[in-house]
């Protein structure tokens, strides 16, 4: 299951009024001409150019009882009938004449798939995740590809669009056909709406250091074989310092957004828990690093004589820890109540683009490409962000990680 690519020959050829890398919107307008070069003498031909999408998944999933796999794929026209017909009559192309025949034509790209989809096995299935309603309201999906190949399994599913063009005429007694197409890259509009405020998710997670370094005068002390046995056997009494982070998170970013990501950052302390003897000790804790690791997962449906699901994740470095290495002062919290709280976003400046990350003016660019959300027939593509941070006190550390959903949207543009 390759996406389409460009098919061209003597008898029809399509140019499109535009770069190669050129990439479309819905609800924007192609424009090109239909070219024949090779010679021609017909009392009727036809012309049609078309604009065609679909959505295509395929998946290799163990047999049952065997080490065999079957293969299951599915295919869902995401555009009807965007037709034009550009030519219709007798046609004369005489050999040897260097001018080809050039017909133009405009298509205009639908905003949104069609809601009769035409499944190409099963007319009657569509995808558990979408209903009519929730399709009203969708926009057309961007050119999507992702594939992976692994030693029992397979996962592709393709979102592509191309321009299509065909000619039939007769030849004697009968008819002849020929078409060529040529692939049309469609990106994810952007949105007429700037998100100014960002949603925000409250959390709050108690944590717990335990460790002989606490102790007053203990904190560069290294333990004895005897003590490092104890605490292996869980037989050593070390003291207990218990405090709670808090941070706020976003749930809801805008690609290239005019406002950097939201994250706040504090700590108080717990008290009643925190061994007696280390309660009035006053304590510095250090935030050593934060890492943000957004994931994007695709899920596709394909049928069989059941329908057969496939899932698949990437990770998207967001490159948060590379700053905290070059930080000159670290970032130290007094661990008392009524602390006030630091606020990372305004801090680093963080924006995410679709292949980059901003970070204090500075462009880091990721690997793989972040897509805004989107559903449609036999796919569905969502994000989570995972947040790590390291914190250390008394010169132990700990590793704490929190993870959320996480909505990306569109970048903004002024209509």
């Amino acid at each position: 299951m390759s996406p389409s690519s460009q098919a061209k020959g003597s008898s029809i050829e399509i140019e499109l009024a535009a770069p190669p890398s050129w990439t479309y919107a819905p609800g924007d307008t192609i424009i090109g001409s239909v070219i024949r070069r090779e010679p021609i003498a017909t009392p009727e031909a036809t012309v049609k150019v078309s604009f065609r999408g679909r959505v295509k998944t395929k998946l290799h999933v163990p047999s049952s009882g065997s080490h065999r796999t079957a293969t299951y794929r599915d295919k869902r026209y995401l555009v009807g009938c965007v037709q034009d017909r550009v030519f219709h009559g007798p046609l004369h192309l005489p050999a040897g004449q260097e001018t080809p025949l050039s017909w133009p034509f405009v298509l205009d790209i639908p905003p949104r798939p069609v809601t009769n989809v035409k499944d190409e096995h099963l007319p009657a299935d569509r995808f558990d995740l979408l209903d009519k309603d929730i399709l009203s309201q969708q926009i057309l999906p961007p050119s999507f590809s992702l594939i992976y190949i692994g030693m029992n399994n397979e996962f592709k599913c393709l979102v592509e669009y191309h321009v299509e063009a065909e000619i039939r005429y007769i030849h004697g007694r009968s008819y002849k056909w020929f078409a060529s197409t040529v692939p049309v890259r469609v990106r994810h509009p952007p949105t007429s709406t700037v998100l100014r405020n960002p949603m925000i998710q409250k959390i709050q997670r108690p944590r717990e250091f335990e460790s002989h370094r606490l102790v007053p005068d203990m904190e560069h002390h290294d333990l004895t074989f005897k003590e490092k046995t104890k605490r292996l056997f869980n037989l050593a009494s070390d003291p207990h310092f218990c405090y709670n982070v808090h941070i706020n998170v976003p749930t809801v970013v805008q690609l290239n957004s005019r406002s950097p990501i939201p994250l706040t950052f504090n700590i108080s302390p717990e008290l009643k828990r925190t061994s007696v003897e280390i309660r009035d000790i006053p304590r510095t804790l250090r935030l050593d690093w934060v890492k943000a690791v957004v994931k994007s997962t695709t899920r596709i449906k394909v049928q069989g004589y059941r329908p057969h699901y496939g899932m698949r994740s990437t990770d998207h470095d967001l490159r948060f820890d590379e700053i905290f290495k070059n930080l000159e002062t670290p970032i130290v919290f007094p661990v008392e109540h009524g602390n006030q709280p630091i606020n990372l976003g305004e801090m680093l400046c963080p924006v995410i683009e679709s292949n980059a990350i901003r970070i204090l003016g500075q462009r880091k660019t990721l690997i793989t490409p972040i897509y805004p959300d989107f559903i449609t027939f036999n796919m569905a593509h969502t994000h989570k962000i995972s947040w790590e941070l390291s914190l250390s006190v008394a010169g132990e550390t700990q590793i704490m990680t929190i993870e959320t959903r996480l909505k990306i949207l569109p970048e903004y543009a002024e209509v």
